[in-house]
């Protein structure tokens, strides 16, 4: 039903926007028509900003909010009041499967099918407008920083009364009462002058709260910023709407960008960005205390826009030329624009594809660039096909891998350590044409790789040449944030439970991108106690190790350890030799720590096995996987097998394809990859 709604929405819209060009409704005139019976209150707001010629700054601003306003929207239902007490939840028990189940059990699987969606426009009522029109106005003519900003900048990145589609609420004194008072010493400065110093001092306190991450729970809608401010749960779109719905209560200019997938994960991903006196953008991310200038902020990502509250007029012009039916479901709410070139030290490039390159059934007016989300694509910008090709402007062209948003931890060091194969590849993006039809994308070239270095495109389109491959895992292990620490780790051996006098058995020397990573040995010497010292700053985190002594049995023993504090809940020592790749060892403390096993008596160890954490996307004893092949717009399967051990053999691949492997057992994580140098690398 709400699908149904929102179509009627859009097209209704977009209808106005046909007549106002065939008759040059002004916008303001078309809201007002779309508003239907709340016109009466929208009209109370332009009446009341009508009488006095001081207010007439007031009354432009009240005609913005009015003319933007279809294409805003909320929810409401018995669901969505239910679903309001996650966060509280999530900071309690700090546990997203745990919480999630609990409220699925109580209340039933969250569906905004199952919530009413009401239009601003046609629900906002005069008294609510002009209080929060009165407040914006208050903190922009009061705070010091106000003077440096623009009637522009002030009506997209503070005046908007809504951030999301959240439920209209009273936020903007509440957040001005509590936070307003820690700006008291800053506005006693020169430095008062800039927001981007008001915005430090902000993010300086929250940074230092409890908070609890979760890109879990995206789909659940939040039903007012005042929830966040009490309970600081959520994902990275929750933790970027709340830092701006408390600075714009303080008059600082700022909102939200995003990245419509990322190079190398499946989500994508929003941040706040904020604008400084000199109309320069920086970001905050994930309520951290750093604040990066935007061009320092290097995402993995080709493309990054900024939300606004106003329609985008640029695209609303190529809306009018375009097909209904070619219209892809991120364009229907033109509300952003493209901001890539402020997050490009140099720049941006544009992708030029002759349509020689387009399958030859496949003719079209518009097309699509497109990444890639699991085993389907995501459309992240569009343009007119022209004298015979397609060019996409304004591509990001260059990323850091090691400082990007997803992939943390990847030092220079272990970037070093990781096969060539992966590393010249590690900032490299996947791309392929479309083309919409009804509602539905259609491919029109294969897939393509844009490298980074010299912005040459590879085409991936299967060759008759087939070779035999080994796979490990499903998904970028990378991503995980978790194998990248474990170079530098070392596993010891000593008579003593102290470790007072040490042999050191080896160091992991290379980042572990398989389940179980072998290492033999040939001694006589005997010892009792085996532990494992993790790096710095590695957490000293392992999921398994796995002792076999002279004979090659396994060994057993008690696990035992050294922690700066108490062991974390459901990582403790045992973990580390349960026979479970799955559980972990995990210290609270970045270095330092260590755990270990006491084997009863000294005796003579042969080999150690030893895994990492892993958030289950190796390939797993026992699951069934799938390996695909893209062949035009099909992925063609390449057999099914049970996995007997951590990696699989597939005979007859196609060189030169794209790969998706699938476990049917479980799990979701799956990401394309290609192989070279016979070594998986994925995108």
């Amino acid at each position: 039903m709400n699908q149904l709604v929102n179509r009627i929405l859009f097209f209704l819209v977009l209808s106005l926007f046909f007549i106002s060009c065939k008759k040059e409704i002004d916008p303001l005139e078309q809201a007002l028509i779309f508003a239907g019976e709340n016109r009466i209150e929208l009209e109370k707001v332009l009446d009341h900003y009508s009488v006095h010629q001081e207010d007439s700054l007031k009354l432009r601003a009240a005609k913005f909010l009015i003319a933007n306003m279809p294409y805003h929207y909320y929810y409401e239902g018995e669901l969505l009041d239910q679903y309001s007490n996650i966060y509280e939840s999530l900071m309690e028990v700090k546990d997203t499967d745990d919480v999630l189940n609990s409220f699925k059990i109580k209340y039933g699987l969250f569906s905004d099918f199952a919530l009413n969606r009401k239009n601003d426009i046609q629900e906002i009522k005069s008294d609510y407008l002009i209080k929060n029109i009165d407040f914006a106005f208050k903190v922009w003519n009061e705070q010091p920083w106000g003077q440096s900003l623009s009637f522009h900048t002030f009506c997209e990145y503070i005046l908007p009364y809504r951030v999301n589609v959240e439920q209209p609420t009273d936020w903007r004194e509440i957040l001005y009462n509590k936070y307003n008072p820690l700006l008291d010493d800053l506005r006693k400065t020169d430095a008062a002058l800039d927001p981007l110093s008001a915005a430090q001092v902000i993010i300086d306190v929250l940074c230092q709260e409890d908070k609890y991450f979760t890109a879990t729970i995206s789909n659940i809608i939040l039903k007012t910023p005042l929830i966040l401010d009490q309970h600081r749960a959520g994902t990275c779109r929750n933790m970027a709407d709340l830092t701006v719905y408390i600075l714009r209560s303080l008059g600082i200019p700022c909102g939200v960008e995003y990245m419509p997938i990322h190079g190398r994960g499946n989500a994508s991903h929003f941040w706040t960005f904020i604008i400084d006196e000199k109309g320069e953008t920086y970001t905050s991310d994930y309520l951290d205390c750093l604040i990066l200038h935007s061009s320092d902020a290097l995402h993995l990502t080709s493309k990054i826009y900024r939300e606004t509250f106003s329609i985008n007029q640029e695209i609303r012009g190529q809306l009018l030329k375009m097909d209904k039916n070619m219209i892809a479901p991120f364009l229907r709410y033109p509300r952003f624009v493209d901001v890539t070139d402020l997050y490009a030290k140099i720049q941006t490039k544009s992708i030029s594809i002759p349509s020689m390159k387009f399958y030859s059934d496949m003719d079209t007016e518009i097309a699509y660039l497109c990444c890639t989300q699991f085993g389907s694509w995501v459309p992240v910008d569009w343009a007119f096909v022209k004298d015979d090709k397609v060019i996409f402007d304004k591509i990001k062209p260059e990323y850091s891998a090691k400082s990007d948003t997803i992939i943390h931890g990847l030092t220079d060091e272990a970037f070093s350590l990781i096969p060539e194969a992966v590393s010249r590849r590690i900032e490299d993006i996947i791309y392929r044409v479309a083309r919409m039809e009804n509602g539905k994308l259609t491919y029109i070239t294969d897939p393509f790789i844009l490298r980074k270095d010299d912005g040459m495109i590879s085409f991936l389109s299967p060759e008759d040449k087939q070779n035999t491959i080994c796979v490990f895992s499903k998904y970028n292990i990378l991503v995980e944030e978790l194998v990248q620490f474990l170079p530098g780790s070392l596993f010891e051996a000593s008579n003593d439970i102290s470790f007072s006098d040490v042999d050191t058995l080896f160091q992991i020397e290379d980042v572990p991108l398989r389940l179980f990573n072998t290492k033999s040995f040939c001694t006589d010497k005997k010892y009792r106690y085996i532990r494992y010292r993790g790096a710095d700053i590695s957490h000293c985190g392992i999921s398994e190790i796995q002792l076999f002594g002279s004979n090659s049995e396994r060994l057993s023993g008690v696990p035992f350890g050294s922690i700066n504090g108490k062991e974390v809940k459901k990582h403790g020592y045992s973990n580390a030799f349960d026979g479970n790749p799955y559980t972990s060892f995990y210290s609270s403390n970045p270095s330092g720590d260590w755990v270990a096993l006491d084997l009863g008596q000294p005796v003579t160890i042969s080999k150690i096995i030893y895994t990492p954490r892993n958030r289950d996307n190796f390939i797993r004893v026992d699951d069934r996987y799938e390996l695909f092949y893209l062949d035009r717009n099909d992925w063609k399967s390449l057999g099914v097998q049970t996995a007997k051990a951590d990696s699989l053999l597939f005979e007859n691949v196609p060189a030169n394809a794209l790969l998706y492997l699938k476990n049917h057992t479980r799990g979701k994580d799956e990401r394309v990859f290609i192989i070279e140098d016979n070594v998986q690398v994925f995108f």
